[in-house]
């Protein structure tokens, strides 16, 4: 399916992804949130809708009672294109410096959105956890391993339907006690990209203990630099399963960094999120006109 030209737009679709990509990999990826498959999974929340701008794909989302855009997909006549779309919503969203500076000719107004900042570690911090300030994740790596000799195997198509059941088992054992307001769609899109797994170029993991699922992680190459993690979930009796999943799964796949995508502000999710010492957060910033 093609993507019309702006003003006009459509919904998302599979049948857009060629095209998406095609012109993502001329133009990489830096923001973990106009990656397809992250569009994807959110798009019943989200409700995107795609067009074709200066020969930049770009993407409007809702949110709540609002209308945004993210971050153009191509960089040709970019000042231009901001322009238009801040024109069209008042409001762009997930913006880097980058989209800033294109705008800083114009009244606008650029607002640090902390909670919505990409968390990028180094590949390597993950895999060895060096230093005095990793001696706690080092032991609980170590624990882990020799309480429950678990075993490390890549997502296979012929897992998926276990994996599945195991986020199903997981969110209903989990959703009362977990302050997250974003838990049921991220449920809801570990689910969409499940169900359509083998449609994407995804790297996936589990960890079995005794022969069952008891974890897994998914995510992709956002860039040929970059990692991209979108879902990880453990059974939280287990205890030390987490480092365990991020050692295996990023020693399959080296990459200079890991992005980890946001914290949403939840607090239990930052706290866990710092643990692991970012080497830095891609900052990105809510544009506004202003009044």
């Amino acid at each position: 399916m093609d993507i019309p030209t702006y003003p006009k737009s459509a919904p998302l679709s599979l049948r857009m992804k060629d095209a998406y990509l095609a012109k993502a990999k001329k133009s990489p990826l830096l923001v973990s949130d106009v990656s397809f498959v992250n569009l994807f999974g959110w798009d019943s929340l989200r409700h995107y809708r795609l067009s074709r701008l200066n020969e930049n794909i770009v993407i409007k989302a809702t949110y709540g009672s609002h209308e945004a855009f993210l971050p153009p997909i191509g960089s040709f006549r970019l000042q231009e294109t901001l322009a238009r779309l801040l024109e069209d919503t008042g409001l762009l969203i997930h913006m880097t410096r980058r989209h800033v500076r294109r705008l800083r000719h114009h009244a606008v107004k650029a607002t640090f959105d902390r909670d919505n900042a990409d968390y990028l570690f180094l590949h390597d911090t993950l895999v060895h956890l060096p230093g005095k300030a990793f001696i706690n994740r080092r032991r609980l790596y170590n624990y882990f391993t020799r309480t429950y000799g678990p075993v490390y195997r890549p997502l296979t198509p012929g897992l998926i339907r276990y994996v599945r059941s195991f986020e199903e088992q997981w969110y209903e054992n989990n959703r009362e006690r977990i302050n997250d307001p974003h838990l049921h769609a991220e449920h809801e899109a570990a689910l969409a990209v499940l169900d359509n797994y083998n449609r994407f170029d995804l790297l996936g993991g589990v960890i079995m203990i005794q022969d069952e699922i008891k974890g897994y992680i998914i995510g992709e190459e956002l860039n040929p630099l970059t990692l991209l993690t979108h879902f990880e979930k453990c059974d939280l009796n287990y205890r030390g399963m987490f480092p365990a999943l991020f050692l295996h799964f990023c020693s399959q796949h080296p990459y200079k960094y890991v992005n980890m995508m946001q914290d949403l502000g939840v607090k239990n999710l930052r706290h866990a999120k710092l643990l692991y010492r970012p080497d830095y957060f891609l900052k990105k910033y809510i544009i506004t006109k202003k009044p």
